[in-house]
């Protein structure tokens, strides 16, 4: 286990194992996943962790916080979405954290962003960039301007959704094309 002397924070989310769609380059057959992905994003959007569905008693000693009863509040900067399946059939996947409106909290992101992909890296968990994609222009740092300094409107989020879809989207296609078993 690469990360067991990382001091990360880990908290488990339970969401119910969608099956892998027909057509991964179909979005809206992949509804499941990209919903997963959207809890995700939102989490780290609104700093704002759901609840593990179905975890009433957490094993004891684990060093993991498993959010239950109701949603936690705290900055979330990295999320990752699992789809653990019998047989073997398990894929995870990182989204890196976008930048912001204040470049010294920026060089935070980007270090934080390097940090997370070499764990990645030697866990051989794919790892989505976006901190350089986001922040070299466009809507994302245009309406974060506009707003809070670390927030964009709908465009912003758009722009988020054309850096992260192609990765996903390859990611989906290296999935196993069949159901366990």
């Amino acid at each position: 286990m690469c990360c067991r002397n990382r001091k990360l924070p880990s908290l488990i989310l339970g969401v119910p194992a969608p099956k892998r769609p027909a057509n991964p380059s179909d979005l809206a057959s992949s509804a499941p996943w990209s919903s997963c992905m959207l809890i995700c994003v939102e989490a780290i959007r609104r700093g704002l962790v759901p609840p593990s569905l179905n975890c009433e008693q957490p094993e004891e000693g684990l060093g993991i916080n498993v959010v239950r009863g109701g949603p936690l509040k705290t900055p979330v900067e990295v999320a990752l979405t699992n789809s653990f399946g019998f047989g073997g059939h398990n894929a995870s996947l990182v989204v890196g954290p976008p930048p912001v409106l204040w470049d010294e909290v920026n060089e935070r992101i980007a270090a934080r962003a390097e940090a997370i992909a070499a764990v990645c890296a030697e866990a051989a968990v794919p790892f989505v960039p976006t901190f350089d994609a986001l922040r070299s222009g466009g809507a994302w740092m245009r309406e974060v301007a506009e707003g809070d300094g670390a927030h964009p409107g709908p465009d912003g989020y758009a722009q988020f959704a054309d850096v992260i879809s192609r990765p996903v989207l390859d990611w989906l296609r290296e999935l196993p094309d069949t159901e366990p078993g």
